[in-house]
């Protein structure tokens, strides 16, 4: 399976925006099973450190509620 098909590796804090809101962020193991490898609450004003190749996250940045701040070590 390819890397973007597993959990992610990389990593960055992000600056939250949006409304407070429950979170909760999926990948495929290797075994093809969605796993949970984030889960918890948001709220603006907040940094969180996030993976940066997850769709989800891509298109929250994209959407400006979420801003990029800084690489963070893989985790």
């Amino acid at each position: 399976m390819s890397a973007t098909g597993t959990a992610p590796a990389h990593f960055c804090d992000y600056a939250y925006s949006g409304p407070v809101q429950s979170v909760q962020l999926k990948a495929k193991n290797t075994a093809g099973e969605h796993v949970v490898f984030f889960e918890g609450m948001f709220s603006p004003g907040k940094t969180y450190t996030l993976p940066s190749n997850h769709p989800t996250i891509a298109a929250w940045v994209c959407g400006g509620i979420l801003t990029k701040l800084a690489e963070a070590s893989n985790g």
